[in-house]
């Protein structure tokens, strides 16, 4: 009786319902679930839920709900993690030159 119920709490219900192919309890011939969204949809909500979670953006009220949608934040959020690390990786850069072109400078005043 148990596993003919399914937990209306989760996500993957809560996705096949989003994009309108619920899941059914099959009672007349393989009792087993049948239904619910393709195996490309399921894949593309773990790698948005994957990629919001790892960029630290978070979900928030507002979210994509197509698959081109959530392929185009996904991409979004992949643009935006290699634009900060390249401002990041040039700002250390700068600072690292800073320094040297500091100890160079006192390195020339000790020898004087």
């Amino acid at each position: 009786e148990e596993l003919n119920r399914i937990r209306t709490d989760s996500w993957l219900y809560q996705l096949a319902e989003t994009v309108g192919m619920p899941y059914h309890f099959n009672t007349s011939g393989t009792e087993k679930w049948e239904g619910g969204p393709s195996k490309d949809s399921v894949y593309i909500a773990s790698l948005y839920f994957t990629m919001t979670s790892l960029t630290s953006i978070g979900f928030g009220n507002i979210a994509p709900t197509t698959d081109g949608e959530k392929i185009f934040a996904v991409a979004m959020m992949m643009i935006g993690s290699l634009l900060y690390a390249t401002i990041f990786g040039n700002v250390t850069t700068i600072f690292q030159q800073m320094y040297a072109n500091s100890n160079r400078y006192h390195e020339m005043l000790n020898c004087v």
